[in-house]
């Protein structure tokens, strides 16, 4: 099950250098892209969980969501500093 730290790693990855290198450009959709990875690792985790046939426990359940929350305050953490620097003047 350690897969799951590896995934969400990989997914947050992929968010933040779109938001770091894509952020000035849909500053505007941001939030849309933040509420889409979301739903995008979600998505992939059921998947993934679906077509391995792989049981729910709840140590499982634990070891995914634990680093999903700390992936996903990061990404928060994130987004808001890019957006206080971003300017919405136009």
């Amino acid at each position: 099950m350690y897969w799951c730290y590896g995934f969400n790693a990989l997914i947050t990855s992929i968010y933040l250098f779109l938001i770091l290198y894509l952020g000035e450009l849909f500053k505007h959709q941001i939030g849309f892209v933040f509420l889409g990875f979301a739903t995008i690792k979600i998505a992939l985790f059921l998947i993934l969980k679906y077509y391995k046939g792989i049981e729910i426990e709840v140590t499982q359940f634990i070891a995914f969501f634990l680093p999903y929350f700390a992936s996903v305050v990061y990404e928060i953490l994130v987004t808001k500093h890019i957006l206080d620097k971003l300017s919405f003047k136009e």
